[in-house]
């Protein structure tokens, strides 16, 4: 079983020199770089581009047959509702008001992980593939 993966701030600093660009010209964060960096080193590859699934395949590339996905974390915004269940139809306009600064308030990000391909896991479509539905 593979222990998990500690990143200590020291990596992460030295990881922050480098920058791994994504399939939309963005660049990862130091602590992204370096989970990133780590799962490579692993399989043997060297992370040079990633992007997802989808996103190669709008770069015209397909993730090859039995790549395992390289992971991530993402911000994700939210927006905590807390009103479920009440009949806003009945509140009074001040009410409504509070409901209304409340949720200013609880709006923010939380982080998911997602799943990225580096390209040297990926190979170009061809005109067959690109045709399918």
């Amino acid at each position: 079983m593979n222990a998990p993966v500690q990143i200590s701030n020291t990596l992460i600093s030295i990881f922050s020199a480098v920058q791994i660009p994504t399939v939309e010209n963005h660049l990862l964060t130091p602590k992204n770089s370096a989970l990133l960096i780590a799962q490579c080193a692993e399989r043997g590859i060297t992370p040079s581009l990633i992007g997802g699934f989808k996103q190669w395949q709008k770069q015209g590339r397909t993730v090859r047959k039995g790549e395992k996905s390289l992971k991530i974390f993402a911000p994700r915004p939210f927006k905590k509702e807390e009103n479920a269940g009440k009949d806003l139809e009945t509140m009074t306009t001040a009410e409504l008001m509070e409901i209304a600064k409340d949720t200013e308030k609880k709006k923010g990000f939380r982080y998911i992980v997602i799943s990225v391909f580096d390209i040297s896991q990926t190979e170009v479509l061809t005109t067959a593939e690109t045709q399918e539905p």
